[in-house]
């Protein structure tokens, strides 16, 4: 039986990779998140790449142009509420 390899998926607009391991096991690199950005603007971010990775760990295909699409539709919309804070 053929060993299955973890997917990996850029989502190189936002600065982050996630990996799911067969069995739904998996993990993120991210460069969202910045030393210089409040304590709002990260938990924000966080939510976001936590929201992203829950849902590959679930099987829903995150590659998709419709999931990616939706995830670009957020990242704009959490900019744009933060910057009008």
């Amino acid at each position: 039986m053929p060993v299955r390899k973890a997917k990996r998926y850029d989502f190189k607009n936002l600065g982050l990779t996630v990996m799911v391991e067969p069995g739904g096991v998996g993990e993120t690199v991210s460069t969202l998140f910045k030393a210089d950005d409040n304590d709002e603007t990260n938990a924000a971010f966080s939510a976001l790449e936590s929201l992203i990775l829950a849902c590959a760990c679930e099987g829903i295909d995150i590659g998709s142009k419709k999931f990616r699409s939706a995830i670009a539709t957020a990242h704009d919309a959490i900019i744009n509420n933060l910057e009008g804070n």
